[in-house]
């Protein structure tokens, strides 16, 4: 008999096909808090014939249900769905005249317009390199950030050659991602017994906000809300929203 309970799991979220199951899953990675939450809408009528003007009927007008996870892998999949964007891969490539802007001085820093940056080499106008270390200085490879030294006997504009590195680029909020199947396959930690937690349909919002500086391990806060599958809701063993199986041990 089960009776205390403290759950832990893997979280997989996929496409829902339109028939009522799940296609291709993709493991979330690991989380912390994930909370399902119901709530109802009621319209009550007081009685009053009695003089206590007590409630004599309760009508349910609607139901919700959310789901909140907090994600620990910050991978592109998962910043997609948080920042309802759409990632595209970027291949390794190199630049060989990359202008900078004209009215440099000591002090001003150039962001690349790529990261992940290799074999350097800076010209001015006149084809003259700029030494590295004393007319300018790779501030950061990977963020292709460039500071100005000093640029005494150099001709303006400078250009820029240079290798950079392949990427994963993530443009935000241009992609309203589609309902999601979640699974969850549930452990009790108390008992070590095991259930499995369907949600067929979660359409998610975008994340509310998302540290960019952290002085901790990070976590992106998800929440979305939970849709009526047309399909499950005819089987009154499915349902309209999901449901939970509590697995007989495996023999």
């Amino acid at each position: 008999m089960r009776k205390d309970f403290s759950r832990q799991g893997a979280l997989y979220l996929a496409e829902n096909l339109g028939n009522g199951r799940m296609g291709t899953a993709r493991w979330i990675g690991d989380t912390g808090a994930v909370t399902l939450s119901i709530s109802e809408d009621q319209e009550t009528r007081k009685e009053n014939y009695t003089g206590q003007r007590g409630t004599s009927v309760v009508l349910r007008t609607g139901l919700e249900m959310t789901l909140e996870l907090n994600v620990r892998y910050a991978d592109a999949e998962n910043l997609a769905l948080a920042l309802h964007g759409t990632t595209k891969t970027k291949a390794a490539g190199s630049v060989t005249a990359e202008a900078f802007p004209a009215d440099l001085e000591a002090g001003s820093y150039v962001a690349l317009d790529h990261g992940g940056v290799s074999n350097l080499v800076l010209t001015d106008l006149s084809g003259q390199n700029l030494l590295e270390g004393t007319q300018y200085r790779l501030q950061s490879s990977y963020g292709g950030m460039i500071e100005i030294l000093e640029l005494n006997g150099v001709t303006q504009p400078i250009n820029a050659a240079y290798s950079y590195a392949g990427s994963k680029n993530l443009s935000v909020l241009t992609k309203t991602p589609k309902p999601m199947y979640l699974l969850m396959d549930c452990i009790n930690t108390v008992d070590e017994s095991r259930e499995r937690l369907h949600i067929y349909k979660v359409q998610f919002s975008p994340v509310a906000s998302m540290g960019l500086i952290d002085e901790a391990l990070g976590e992106l806060t998800l929440s979305g809300k939970c849709l009526s599958d047309g399909v499950n809701q005819l089987d009154p063993d499915l349902g309209a929203y999901g449901r939970l199986e509590q697995i007989d041990e495996v023999e």
